[in-house]
Order: C-alpha cells, then sequence, then structure tokens
C-alpha cells in the first residue's frame, strides 16, 4: 500500500509557527484578515510580493524551530517496516511566480526540507515537491492513503477517492467526514485509521495489528 505524507502541519508543527508570525507582522503593518480559512497571503491582505519576500525571510525559522509531530518518526518506522511505501508529497518548491507580475522568488524550502528530515532521522520511499493538486497526483500515481493539513486538499482528495488523513492543528478545521475522509489529532490515531483502512478492504489476510507508538520515543 502506498502513503503519501504532507511536511508542514504533518511531519513537523510549522503551520502553528508560521501562522504566529505571519499574524504578528501583519498586525505591526496594520493588515486586516480577510479569509480567516486560507493560508499567507490570502488569509491577510497582503500582495503576492510581500508575502513571498516575509517567506524568504522566515522559511529557515519555520523550518528548524518548529518541533516535529510528536510520535511522527516512530510513526513511519512502524509503518515502512508493516511493509508500506511512504512518500512525501509536499506543495514546497523553490520557485515562487507571481501570477500577475511574473516575478520570481527564490526560497530554498526543498533543501531545508531534506536537512530537516535529516535532522529528525525520517526517512521516506521518495520525494515529491511542488505538488499542488495533491488529490490528481495521488490518484495518477496509485497513492492510496493521503496525509494532509489543508482542508480543500482533503476534500479533494477523498473526492477522487483517495482516502484522507486531514491531520487537525491551529490554523485549520474540523471537516464533515465521509467514507473517505477522517480528521485526526494525532499519528497514533493516523495508525489506528490505516489498520481500519485495511480491514475495510481486507487488504491483508491478517490482522495488521501495529504496534503503539511509545510517547517518550516520539
Amino acid at each position: 500500500m502506498k502513503i503519501g505524507v504532507d511536511f508542514d502541519g504533518v511531519v513537523i508543527d510549522s503551520e502553528r509557527l508560521a501562522a504566529d508570525i505571519f499574524a504578528k507582522r501583519s498586525e505591526e503593518m496594520g493588515r486586516k484578515l480577510v479569509r480567516p480559512n486560507e493560508w499567507g497571503n490570502l488569509r491577510w491582505d497582503w500582495t503576492f510580493a510581500e508575502w513571498a519576500r516575509w517567506l524568504q525571510e522566515y522559511e529557515d525559522v519555520i523550518t528548524f524551530d518548529s518541533n516535529a509531530m510528536e510520535g511522527v518518526k516512530e510513526a513511519i518506522d512502524i509503518l515502512r517496516e508493516a511493509g508500506f511505501r511512504l512518500y512525501l508529497i509536499t506543495a514546497r518548491q523553490e520557485i515562487h511566480t507571481d501570477s500577475d507580475t511574473g516575478q520570481q522568488f527564490f526560497v530554498p524550502e526543498v533543501q531545508s526540507a531534506h536537512e530537516r528530515l535529516k535532522q529528525l532521522g525520517i526517512t521516506f520511499d521518495d520525494y515529491f515537491f511542488g505538488i499542488h493538486d495533491k488529490a490528481k497526483f495521488c490518484s495518477e500515481n496509485g497513492i492510496n492513503i493521503m496525509i494532509d493539513d489543508k482542508p480543500k486538499q482533503c476534500e479533494n482528495l477523498s473526492n477522487a477517492g483517495v482516502f484522507a488523513l486531514k491531520f487537525l492543528c491551529k490554523h485549520n478545521i474540523v471537516m464533515p467526514e465521509n467514507e473517505n475522509l477522517k480528521n485526526v489529532k494525532s499519528w497514533q490515531e493516523i495508525l489506528e485509521r490505516i489498520e481500519e483502512f485495511e480491514a475495510r478492504f481486507d487488504i491483508r489476510d491478517r490482522k495488521l495489528n501495529l504496534p503503539k507508538i511509545n510517547p517518550k520515543r516520539g
């Protein structure tokens, strides 16, 4: 079975830190909160260029000062040892282009993600960056389960028939659940949902019985 894993807000708690820094800067600039359920310059009254320059300034802080999600390394190790194929699938990219002006901004998000994963001792079977339409990508590449924190991504994944596990965190919302979409609050709950998914489709001829995460090692 193939499992896709987002980076920000799933592997590391970067969305929380980024949201706090972004909100503070917005207040200092006197900008208004215009779309509470959006992210980045769409959430506050910023131009794309202002957001990109902010990201250039704070990307290292967001990536390396954010905590790893509790239990993430152990859970990923458990899943890989159980025979699952795990793929990092993230929208992170190094060139951000303003669609209105064509201006490009370089942000070393890919390099820093690799460095942070190495620092945490986390390994995936493959790595995919710059993936904005995750429903399309997962459908075309046979990804059975995708773990993400963005509501719209999870909605699209569910509609495309991909089992979406939506990681709840500070900036996002609890979504209505259905057969292909479940809210999760921890990596321990992710393991339990994956077990349920396998049992539902009788993928194995035996109960998966994944071990529980030891909090001290998470």
